[in-house]
């Protein structure tokens, strides 16, 4: 399976700079910053039957992982996580400037507000699992994960 990687990232800033006297000044800074990035997609399966979404067990979904006793039949398509990623990121800056003579001080203040959004998908096919043969030919099985699709 060939993976997908799409980042999306925009950035804005705005500020301005005054001087109230040869002695005093000011600098006020806002930016913004916005990430998008979906991590792990499926872009296109190898081999056909591999994005086969018949075989699925879910709406849209490959095959899922299967254990039989100890053995493992690892399913098709995409079995990694996913991971979809949104950051918001405001900023504010205010920085005040203050001259005397040779010596210049700096005092200010800094704002950052972090808005982070993060939807994981492990194993979005399922995994079930059987105790042995028996089981998987009933139709008895554990299901371990089932798939928190979106």
């Amino acid at each position: 399976m060939q993976l997908n990687n799409q980042i999306f990232q925009a950035d804005c800033g705005v500020g301005r700079n005054t001087h109230f006297q040869t002695t005093f000044a000011n600098s006020v800074r806002f930016g913004y910053n916005y990430e998008n990035v979906d991590n792990n997609q499926g872009a296109k399966a190898l081999v056909p039957e591999a994005g086969d979404t018949s075989l699925g067990t879910f709406p849209g979904r490959t095959a899922p992982q299967v254990f039989i006793g100890s053995v493992t039949f690892p399913g098709r398509g995409r079995r990694r996580v996913s991971l979809f990623l949104s950051l918001n990121t405001f900023q504010i800056y205010d920085d005040a400037f203050v001259n005397k003579g040779t010596h210049t001080i700096k005092f200010g203040l800094a704002v950052e507000r972090m808005e982070l959004e993060i939807k994981a998908l492990s194993d979005p096919n399922g995994i079930f699992k059987f105790n042995n043969l028996q089981a998987f030919l009933r139709k008895s099985a554990r299901p371990v994960s089932r798939g928190n699709c979106q």
